[in-house]
């Protein structure tokens, strides 16, 4: 039930991403600026059309792909999946509960990776709008930040998932 839920949750997390960031891209000029330099001044620009097919696309296809690899795959080649302890937690008494923990934390990291998109296209719109054109470098990096300590998090719990079993050391 929880896989259900989570898949749920996911579909609709990328779907209103993707309805967000799209929408939001409305107001924008024909030519977006795109990339900026660490003093958050525009040295790359797209056409709008473009920058609407990226940034849809992206907040589309890169979290679904990582769900795939991280909690899909490893139903399918468990011998391909590199975690502590690996011959316990896919022996048959433990192997669809450490699927199913694999998969809901895919999905936690497709969440994250929408909101990260939709962040940023919200500071590439409001660079956009400002006059003169420049990212907002502070609002940008508290952003990254976010992303990263959340990732950090992440990766530090499934660690400590599969640190832990139930026999005793070698």
């Amino acid at each position: 039930m929880m896989k259900v839920s989570s898949t749920f949750v996911l579909f609709a997390s990328v779907f209103i991403g993707c309805f967000i960031n799209w929408i939001m891209t409305f107001g924008l000029p024909q030519k977006v600026a795109t990339h900026f330099d660490i003093s958050g001044n525009p040295d790359g620009f797209m056409a709008l059309q473009n920058h609407q097919i990226f940034i849809v696309l992206f907040t589309l296809v890169f979290p679904l792909f990582i769900v795939f690899m991280v909690g899909v795959v490893p139903a399918w080649f468990p011998s391909l999946v590199n975690i502590s302890n690996r011959d316990y937690w896919f022996a048959s008494e433990r192997k669809k509960q450490t699927l199913d923990y694999l998969y809901v934390m895919a999905v936690r990291l497709g969440i994250i990776m929408v909101l990260f998109f939709v962040g940023l296209n919200i500071l590439t719109i409001k660079a956009n709008n400002s006059k003169p054109v420049v990212l907002p470098i502070g609002v940008f990096f508290t952003l990254l930040s976010g992303f990263l300590i959340s990732v950090f998090v992440w990766v530090f719990l499934l660690f400590m998932r599969f640190k832990k079993t139930d026999s005793p050391p070698r």
